[in-house]
């Protein structure tokens, strides 16, 4: 489409030299679908899927490894913490867990 653009060709031709026409509107559609708002609130899906993600939470944090800044400690500590449990089989998060990085 840029090369359409500067060179004054057809765009839409542009687009079907490259794939058929549906497969380009089905990726829009797909793309619209995907796109998030800056604001958008994931944890609301976290709740929606908690069983998905329980479930493969334990194998992920097992493998991850991450290091942040010093500003990121609590959340660090926080998820070594979920390593901890997922290790134990512990379900009650502890009433000393790392908190402070939570916002209001």
């Amino acid at each position: 489409m840029i090369e359409a653009k500067q060179s004054g060709s057809d765009p839409f031709a542009a687009i079907e030299a490259v794939m058929p026409w549906d497969t380009f509107a089905a990726s829009v559609t797909e793309a619209q679908t995907l796109a998030r708002p800056a604001d958008f609130d994931f944890l609301h899906h976290i709740g929606e899927s908690y069983a998905t993600l329980r479930r493969y939470a334990p194998q992920f944090l097992g493998v991850l490894k991450l290091r942040a800044a010093p500003a990121a400690k609590g959340v660090l500590d926080a998820i070594d913490m979920l390593r901890g449990m997922n290790s134990d089989s512990a379900r009650k998060v502890p009433a000393d867990a790392p908190t402070a990085f939570i916002k209001d």
